[in-house]
């Protein structure tokens, strides 16, 4: 399941929390069940409150109601709903408070979910043409979004659709877990929540719905533009590159949703639309700024087609120029060159903001998604491979999306904004030159996002990047000083006693919101240790390992029954305490990094256990749990819970390490211990023939081609090297030779999705980036194809594993965390160090006599490299070490993206801990002599890919 990171960032400005634990300042509940009546039953589940009413037989699934409100009158729209459904004794749930309404209409809320505030369930189709009808009469003039995935019932807020009751799951071809109806023959399917209206296939339709229907599907009226490419969606609507249809003008069509994307001060989106066509009219003279056609109304949808601008996105450039990113431009003139273009770009996009404040406006929203840039004749070179070596011609360039914008002479600053690019304080032009000056660190160090949490983070952030790159004196010194905030001290200077921290989020990964109010502040930058330590120093690592220890310590919550310790968005999503995300994977991290137990946190993972797992997986689901429970000694929670999962695993159509059968599959391996009569032996040997199965039958298995999302799923958690480490695993506990051939051709599945870059490393290929992750990307196919090499001469693997090796040494990662971040590749190069090559790796460059950087040194240990930058993401919490989690959004504590996934590597590299995942450890010898493992090779008769 996709999470949305943004609705976890509006409550807790340290963690990602879930929203329903807003309702604690206002919690709604209907008048008419205020108290509760006879004959009803209330129950809360996660942001709903549910009523029914008692002795009434409910059906698994039909026609069903969504009620949309907004935060002015979500209280009067409940009210009226909840007093028909008693009337009618019709079930019922609702978002249990305003905030979370508003969550759910904020501009990225997830689609399918956003506008719906109420459910109705009616019994039948009786129950629901009545409670329709009524429901229409009664709401009549009432306001609220319209829910994308819904029907709308006339011209109101109410809407329909068929789909679930209850919850149920059901497994798709290619692996996901969707939430499910029954089908024909009682089968379940997909219950289909995309966000635009279905008629589910082989369900009659009533009716007394055909008008509703035909109203939606039919034409909205004359449109006057091509739409030619969707750019980007929202539930707040979407921008789309047009063609005007009367003379054939290239436009950019930017769509507004009424009632969605409420801002601090309370516009809508189609509000703000309105604003920005005011604001770019006004500046109308200014270049650099895209003229606005006309703003009209479609189909209920704000409209405004606006001048389309050549140019590639900033982000994109930084990535093509960024010597740290673009190893080919890792060289002493390679890194002047990049400081040359960066100046010269930035003092561009200065010189227009300030033309935008010379014309009466303050920009408000200067980050790198909002910058446009045209190098040469054309922004598009990047598509062609060529590179723009004009290194002294600064680059065009333009802003775009001035919703954000208002009058210079305005004492006020935007209600929206980028996290880590928004001040706190500040007001009118300085709102843009705090942003210009976050926007020259960023193009150096793009870590910049963590500012959100922890302002004062910002002078280290300085100091690397003027270590790391030939920058202009008094660089770290200018930037710093330009990122003080009233009142305070400049950012980077001692932490202040009680600080504040940055903004909540809002929105996007991205948005934050700068009218959060000001609170004491748990994050900083320098903890009780430093990480600035020479890699050989046990004691000053073994220093960091603690107080990273004490930070999971002093963030754990065992009075909640939802989260043990703070991580991830999935954690909300997945198993209770599951490993990748939830309380199974820290407490794991904290046994083998050495830690003290505490029966607290056991007792709740035990209570965790006990819940019903939807997913039956090692990483997402009930295996992990199971596998940390018995590691911890608690052998009879551990079985039983295997046992319960059983059901689900027969289901699962996953097959990969993460959620499906190649991790239960070790699991049960690892509980079976090398007894040849074990009964999870048996079941072991099922599930490999499944994954054998899977390899033949030529489908992509959300591999090959990655569900929902562009690019593949190569690696060791979600690709083929995880179902080829279960295979290994099996060859070593049967010797059955067979699998080790199935083996091969797993990792040779995964090897045809890697490509080749400049300098040699091979990433695979994830559609818009290559990765070179543990999770998702070649390291941790790299790490499968190194094990294997024990029982193989495989010839592809042996000219592979170099490449896969050199991807380890990537400099720059914008995350700290195990799973797809820099910790992950600090214990690849840890496992894959000797096949990483001598020379001609990029490493942090020295000084040489002339004082400049200097390269093509032998290769420096790549292991140390990484330890010295994990200090770049390293922040405090409550004075001990910790790191941000997805996006640096917010600090996590769970394994695959925060503190304990980081002491995991940390306890593996510099404690000769195991590694940081079960299962990688490497066997006690080769199962086969040194001759025999030449039968095993892939490229010969016997070969992987000929089995």
């Amino acid at each position: 399941m996709s999470v949305d990171w943004s609705i976890y960032t509006l409550t807790d400005p340290v963690f990602f929390e879930t929203p329903a634990r807003s309702v604690a300042a206002e919690h709604l509940v209907p008048a008419a069940f205020a108290p509760l009546p006879d004959g009803w039953r209330h129950t809360a589940a996660r942001v709903w409150d549910m009523y029914r009413p008692e002795r009434s037989a409910e059906p698994d699934q039909g026609w069903k109601i969504h009620v949309s409100a907004t935060y002015d009158n979500a209280a009067q729209v409940l009210d009226t709903v909840a007093e028909h459904c008693l009337r009618d004794r019709v079930a019922f749930k609702h978002l249990r408070g305003r905030a979370l309404l508003d969550a759910m209409n904020s501009k990225y809320a997830p689609r399918p979910a956003g506008g719906k505030f109420i459910a109705v369930y009616p019994r039948d189709e009786d129950a629901f043409e009545r409670c329709a009808r009524a429901l229409d009469r009664s709401l009549a003039g009432s306001a609220g979004p319209y829910v994308l995935t819904d029907c709308r019932w006339g011209e109101g807020p109410v809407h329909f659709r068929y789909g679930a009751f209850r919850e149920r799951w059901c497994w798709t071809d290619d692996g996901g877990l969707v939430l499910a109806r029954a089908g024909a023959g009682g089968r379940l399917v997909p219950d289909r929540r995309r966000p635009a209206f279905e008629l589910p296939e082989g369900v009659p339709v009533p009716e007394f719905l055909r008008p509703h229907i035909d109203r939606r599907s039919a034409p909205s009226g004359e449109f006057g533009y091509e739409v030619r490419q969707a750019l980007h969606f929202s539930h707040a609507g979407g921008v789309y590159a047009a063609v005007r249809r009367d003379d054939g003008r290239r436009v950019v069509l930017k769509e507004a949703r009424p009632h969605t994307g409420r801002d601090g001060a309370g516009r809508d989106a189609t509000a703000r639309l309105a604003h920005e066509k005011d604001v770019l009219d006004r500046l109308a003279a200014v270049p650099g700024v895209p003229r606005a056609h006309e703003l009209f109304d479609f189909g209920g949808h704000g409209m405004l087609a606006m001048e389309h601008l050549d140019g590639i996105p900033l982000q994109r450039w930084m990535v093509r120029h960024h010597p740290l990113i673009n190893w080919a431009a890792h060289s002493p003139e390679g890194l002047r060159d990049y400081v040359r273009r960066a100046e010269a770009l930035h003092a561009e996009v200065a010189a227009l903001v300030r033309r935008v404040h010379a014309a009466g406006f303050v920009y408000g929203d200067v980050h790198p998604g909002n910058v446009l840039v045209e190098e040469g004749d054309s922004g598009e070179e990047e598509d062609s491979g060529e590179r723009d070596d004009a290194v002294d011609v600064a680059p065009r360039v333009r802003l775009v999306d001035f919703e954000m914008a208002f009058p210079v002479g305005e004492d006020t600053r935007p209600t929206l904004g980028y996290p880590g690019f928004t001040a706190r304080r500040k007001t009118g032009t300085a709102v843009d030159e705090h942003a210009l000056a976050v926007l020259r660190l960023w193009l150096y160090l793009p870590l910049v996002t963590s500012l959100g949490m922890c302002p004062d983070k910002a002078g280290h952030f300085a100091a690397v990047a003027a270590h790391r790159f030939p920058l202009p004196a008094g660089f770290a010194a200018s930037v710093t000083a330009s990122l003080a905030e009233p009142g305070e001290p400049e950012p980077g200077g001692a932490p202040e006693p009680g600080g504040v921290p940055g903004p909540g989020g809002g929105g996007k990964p991205g948005d934050g919101r700068p009218d959060t109010p000001v609170t004491p502040s748990r994050v900083a930058a320098v903890a009780d240790v430093p990480l600035d330590n020479d890699p050989d120093d046990s004691a000053a690592w073994a220093a960091v390992r603690a107080s990273m220890a004490r930070a999971v310590h002093a963030a754990a919550t065992p009075d909640r029954d939802d989260r043990l310790f703070p991580g991830d968005p999935s954690q909300f999503t997945e198993a209770p305490g599951a490993f990748a995300h939830g309380a199974a994977g820290v407490l794991w991290a904290l046994s083998v990094a050495g830690g003290e137990r505490d029966t607290a946190y056991e007792e709740w993972l035990l209570r965790a256990a006990r819940a019903d797992h939807v997913r039956p997986g090692f990483h997402d689901g009930a295996h992990g749990v199971a596998h940390v429970l018995h590691h911890l000694g608690h052998h009879d929670a551990a079985l039983d819970l295997v046992d319960r999962a059983r059901p689900g695993v027969e289901q699962a159509t996953d097959v990969s390490l993460y959620g499906g059968l190649a991790g239960v599959g070790l699991n049960l391996l690892h509980f079976a211990a090398g007894d040849p009569e074990h009964p999870w032996l048996k079941d072991a040997h099922e599930l490999a023939a499944r994954v054998t199965a899977a390899l033949d039958d030529g489908e992509p298995h959300g591999v090959d081609r990655a569900r929902a999302t562009p690019g593949t799923q190569g690696g060791l958690l979600r690709g083929w090297s995880g179902v080829g480490l279960f295979l290994l695993r099996m060859y070593e506990a049967t010797g059955d030779d067979a699998y080790l051939r199935h083996a091969l051709r797993a990792v040779h599945r995964d090897l045809d999705l890697c490509v080749p870059r400049e300098e040699g490393a091979l990433h695979v290929d994830g559609g818009f980036r290559s990765l070179p992750y543990l999770d998702v990307g070649s390291v941790g196919i790299g790490i499968v194809a190194d094990l294997l090499c024990d029982h193989t001469d495989d010839a592809r693997l042996r000219d592979a594993l170099p490449g896969l090796a050199l991807a380890t040494r990537a400099p720059l990662t914008v995350e700290s965390q195990l799973f797809n971040g820099r910790a992950g590749l600090l214990a690849a190069a840890h496992a894959l160090r000797r096949h990483l090559p001598a020379a001609d790796a990029p490493d942090e460059p020295a000084a040489d006599a002339a004082g400049e950087p200097a390269v093509n040194e032998p290769a420096a240990d790549a292991v140390a490299e990484h330890l010295r930058a994990l200090d770049w993401h390293a922040l405090a919490h409550r004075g001990h070490v910790a790191f941000p989690g997805q996006g640096g959004l917010r600090l996590s504590m769970d394994l695959a993206t925060g503190n304990a996934g980081v002491l995991a590597a940390l306890a593996y590299v510099t404690a000769d801990g195991p590694p940081p995942l079960p299962f990688l450890r490497r066997a006690a010898a080769p199962t086969l002599p040194a001759d025999d493992r030449r039968r095993f090779r892939g490229d010969g008769p016997e070969g992987g890919d000929t089995a």
